[in-house]
């Protein structure tokens, strides 16, 4: 019995050009979704890699005015403008606080995020690239860091010694501790916190007279201030130093990571040297070789005209021999 074969492929279901086209399509249109998609989640990404290196250079920026905050406040004479200049450096130092604490909250959410996605797909170019932008930043903050650290060392160091100074000048007065003795207190006082300067001078006021009181109160005044100035910049301190733990684990993770960046870039920075130097050659070869090609043109032209004009005189005078013989 013959079996009808050609009925059965009739009845199959047909695929003319068109379906396969309009399947291609479908497959184009849905990777381009996932490109348009990937797309938009890395500007998202860059988008917040932007606000995190704004924001430290914002910081960078508050850390130099407060330096020249500072440097006026120490020139400064008159007690008004002291006062104004001290405001304005505390206000600054509380918005580089917040700035700090925001660009620490915003690395730290950056690389929970990472982490959730490396769960997900670990092998993805684009968990390499957060990576990379997440140390470069860290590192970046940690510079910031370590200057607004110094900074603030610098301030301490001045505060303690103008108000070694303060005391100084009330005990000569009155006739109190020794030097040394005041070195040790107030050292104890910006390390600890644990003794107010005011003390020592109500101690040095018993006994003096209203008018020595009265020019006494004025340095009473100016030690407690100095004093709550060193407070502030010490609990500033500890803050920062909690800021150093927190990151310290991290940058130790992403040292290997940051040496290759810095190893990759010293390479790129090397090889885009070789290649400048390659093209200054390549452009000298090509105008000696573009001199050499004119000189051809010139030399093979000028042979031309000679030929030419021997051709153009000789036949002539071959005709005219021809003719005579």
């Amino acid at each position: 019995m013959v079996i009808d074969r050609i009925n059965e492929l009739s009845r199959r279901p047909q695929y003319s050009s068109l379906d396969v086209e309009m399947e291609n399509r479908e497959s184009s249109d849905a990777h381009s979704s996932e490109t348009r998609e990937l797309g938009k989640f890395m500007e998202e990404y860059y988008a917040e890699v932007q606000d995190i290196k704004d924001n430290i250079a914002q910081t960078e920026t508050k850390l130099t005015e407060l330096q020249k905050l500072y440097n006026q406040y120490l020139s400064a004479t008159i007690a008004e403008e002291q006062k104004t200049l001290k405001r304005r450096q505390k206000m600054l130092i509380d918005e580089t606080g917040r700035n700090v604490q925001k660009i620490q909250t915003d690395l730290r959410t950056m690389n929970e995020r990472t982490m959730e996605l490396e769960k997900e797909e670990a092998n993805s170019p684009v968990i390499r690239i957060r990576k990379q932008q997440h140390a470069l930043l860290t590192k970046e903050f940690i510079d910031t860091l370590n200057t607004y650290q110094d900074l603030q060392q610098q301030f301490k160091s001045n505060y303690k010694n103008r108000l070694k100074r303060i005391l100084k000048i009330v005990n000569s007065s009155s006739g109190g501790a020794s030097g040394e003795e005041l070195d040790r207190v107030v050292d104890e006082m910006a390390d600890k916190s644990t003794l107010n300067p005011a003390d020592l001078v109500q101690q040095s006021m018993d006994g003096l007279t209203s008018s020595q009181s009265a020019t006494l109160d004025a340095y009473y005044n100016e030690a407690s201030e100095t004093h709550d100035d060193l407070k502030q910049i010490e609990h500033s301190l500890r803050q920062l130093h909690s800021m150093f733990m927190d990151f310290a684990m991290l940058v130790e993770q992403q040292d290997e990571l940051l040496d290759n960046i810095e190893y990759n870039c010293a390479c790129t920075v090397e090889y885009v040297e070789k290649g400048i130097k390659d093209i200054k050659t390549a452009r000298k070869v090509q105008k000696t070789s573009r001199k050499c090609l004119y000189i051809i043109i010139a030399v093979v032209v000028i042979f031309t005209v000679i030929v030419a004009i021997l051709l153009a005189v000789g036949v002539p005078i071959a005709l005219k021999l021809t003719k005579v013989f």
